[in-house]
Formats: structure tokens, C-alpha cells, sequence
């Protein structure tokens, strides 16, 4: 299956504080014809996420300030990230945590180190949602 099986490239965030992290993700699903952004942590990820609509977004589980399970409560605050596919990425694997993040709206859980074609084949099945460019969505949920 292609990309183009899933319509147009995704827009992508990484939130991650590990640099080398987000640059590996960054170089691959760029090289595949992917736009990415990239936050440091949930506080800039927030912040990216009420400039832009993404199709994905990756998030790393255990980083300062908000961890990725708060980050993705507070998404789900929102009606308007109801349909963002968030793929969950950590070493933590626990059947807790990850039903605690499937609770939450996490659709998908990618074991450290990561196994690039699984993310690979994670982001061509997420669902189309977000116009290269397209502004962020200024209605009130």
C-alpha cells in the first residue's frame, strides 16, 4: 500500500524531548513526503496544536512538565482533536499504561527503540484530516 492509498501526505507532530528522537522522526516522515512540526514538550505541543491541524501526532510518553498521558487528556478536552490519531512512543510497554492510554483516545502504542516501519505503517493508515497549511479551527467547543 502507498500513501497515496490513504489520500495526501500527513501533517505530522513530533513531541518529544529527546532531540535525537525528533530528528529521526522528522527525517524519515519527511523523506517520505510527510510535513512535520516538532514540540519539545506538551506546553509546545499545545501550542502548535491551536495554530494547526495535524493527522498525527506522536507522542512520547515520560517528558518534563507534562508527560504525554496528561498531553493527551488535555486534547481530548477539545472536540476539536477528537479525530487526531495519536501514536503513543515509549519504553514504558506496562498493560496499564497503555489501557490507560487507549482510554484516553491513543491509538496506537510504539515500543523504544523504535522499529521505523511500524511508525511508518502507523501514519499511512491514520486518516486524512488536516489541508496542508489549513489555519487552526477558531470555533469554541
Amino acid at each position: 500500500m502507498s500513501d497515496e492509498d490513504f489520500g495526501s501526505n500527513k501533517r505530522i507532530l513530533v513531541v518529544d524531548d529527546s532531540i535525537v528522537m525528533r530528528t529521526q522522526f522528522r527525517t524519515e516522515l519527511a523523506a517520505a513526503g510527510h510535513e512535520v512540526d516538532e514540540a519539545q514538550d506538551g506546553a509546545s505541543a499545545l501550542r502548535l496544536l491551536e495554530e494547526h491541524v495535524y493527522d498525527v501526532a506522536l507522542v512520547d510518553l515520560n517528558m518534563p512538565g507534562m508527560n504525554g498521558l496528561q498531553l493527551v487528556q488535555e486534547l481530548r478536552k477539545s472536540s476539536r482533536h477528537d479525530d487526531l490519531f495519536i501514536l503513543m512512543v515509549s519504553t514504558e510497554t506496562g498493560a496499564d499504561t497503555v489501557l490507560q492510554g487507549r482510554s484516553l483516545g491513543v491509538k496506537g502504542w510504539v515500543p523504544k527503540p523504535v522499529p521505523m516501519a511500524q511508525i511508518m505503517s502507523a501514519v499511512r493508515a491514520a486518516p486524512q484530516r488536516a489541508a496542508a497549511g489549513a489555519p487552526a479551527s477558531t470555533g469554541t467547543d
